[in-house]
């Protein structure tokens, strides 16, 4: 960044009510960040991961998104989303809202945390959103199940990279 100005970094973590490991990992990832740059947190919900990151110095904001979005999980991925199938037409609307917070902060770099919010980022990028993105992986999916197939059909799309290398 030239002179003095620090860069601006937003995450993104669909969860924020309970701690898990990738909730815990962020936080050491938030603190470090927020020594260094402009730190934004945005998540789905309110909760205990919100309450930590402002703690350590990082701007929050809450996007509420449909709770029943939470039932739909990895394992049974077609048939939780049909179950849920509000929660899932109503994640465009989160992801409207997100994308008029992203033009507001204007981020240099847009971290996704969770899978949930992996989606989001990517649906962002596909509005138009330029700021560079890192999606986080920090699942290891079975190949040729649903989540497999999914990321590699979306993140293929996207000219995503992994490791440096396209693919």
């Amino acid at each position: 960044m030239p002179g003095s100005e620090r860069p601006r970094i937003l995450f993104i973590n669909h969860w924020a009510q309970q701690l898990g490991g990738a909730e815990y990992s962020l936080l050491d990832i938030l603190e470090e960040t927020a020594r260094r740059a402009e730190a934004f947190l945005v998540t789905g919900e309110r909760g205990a991961l919100v309450d930590q990151a402002a703690a350590r110095g990082v701007s929050c904001i809450v996007i509420d998104c449909p709770p029943g979005l939470g039932a739909v999980r990895r394992g049974g991925l077609a048939l939780s989303v049909l179950r849920q199938w509000r929660a899932t037409l109503a994640f465009p609307e989160f992801v409207m809202r997100l994308r008029r917070c992203v033009r507001d902060f204007r981020p240099d770099l847009i971290h996704a945390n969770v899978p949930k919010s992996h989606i989001a980022l990517l649906l962002l990028s596909l509005t138009g959103i330029a700021a560079k993105r890192c999606f986080h992986m920090r699942e290891i999916f079975d190949r040729g199940s649903a989540p497999y197939l999914l990321y590699a059909l979306l993140f293929r799309r996207a000219g995503a990279q992994c490791n440096g290398k396209r693919g």
